[in-house]
């Protein structure tokens, strides 16, 4: 599966296969009976961000965002078992825009971590403020 940004509204959505036409390639539309031509979506390469924090982030493996993360990205993604979706009802809502939102939130902190861990590496205290 991957994500993609409809280019005509900035829609983000979910993308599982594609088919060959005479007018270009077809991306079906996960969880829908819908297709988008190629040409008018832009695709993300989330695993260049990921891999980066996996490498830069302080605590990756037992950090509590990060699993979070994970758990609401199994939800929004439909691959949640019972388990999961009341653990994330409990603590983020029942309703998947506040996932999304919670979910942005976790990941640009995330992400923000990794990126001072990884400047403080390449230039030491000078990342600090005096």
């Amino acid at each position: 599966m991957r994500q993609a940004q409809i280019i005509a509204t900035g829609e983000v959505i979910n993308v599982d296969t594609s088919i060959e036409s005479k007018n270009g390639t077809l991306w079906h539309v996960f969880n829908t009976q819908t297709y988008i031509f190629e040409k008018e979506l832009r695709f993300f390469n989330l695993s260049q961000v990921e891999d980066f924090i996996e490498t830069w982030h302080p605590d990756f493996h037992h950090c509590d965002e990060i699993a979070w993360i994970d758990d609401l990205a199994c939800l929004l993604d439909d691959e949640g078992d019972d388990e999961k979706l009341a653990r994330i009802r409990h603590n983020w809502g029942s309703k998947p825009s506040d996932w999304i939102r919670n979910k942005m939130k976790l990941e640009i902190d995330v992400f923000a971590r990794s990126l001072t861990n990884y400047y403080r590496n390449l230039y030491g205290n000078a990342t600090s403020e005096d």
